[in-house]
């Protein structure tokens, strides 16, 4: 019987005396919402308004895409009824 690894990918681990990097990599690009979500953790109804700067996003992407490489790019936030385009 194969064991299933139920630990989230986005921890680092070590096996056989290796740190194997996260798997996924989730990035919060913004930080408030209006719909307050119950399952939310960020309260964003009562928090300062947040929105990560694009530029520096893609360039912070950019660099880290260079020497790690996930399965998953979740990009987290609002709803995208909350944020200018």
């Amino acid at each position: 019987m194969q064991e299933t690894d139920l630990r989230p990918r986005t921890l680092s681990r070590v096996e056989n005396g290796k740190i194997i990097p996260p798997t996924n990599l989730e990035v919060i690009v913004t930080d408030h919402c209006n719909i307050s979500c119950q399952q939310c953790n960020h309260a964003s109804p009562v928090m300062r308004k947040w929105n990560a700067d694009l530029q520096q996003t893609e360039r912070v992407l950019g660099t880290l895409s260079k020497i790690y490489h996930c399965d998953r790019l979740r990009l987290l936030g609002a709803s995208p009824y909350c944020t200018q385009t």
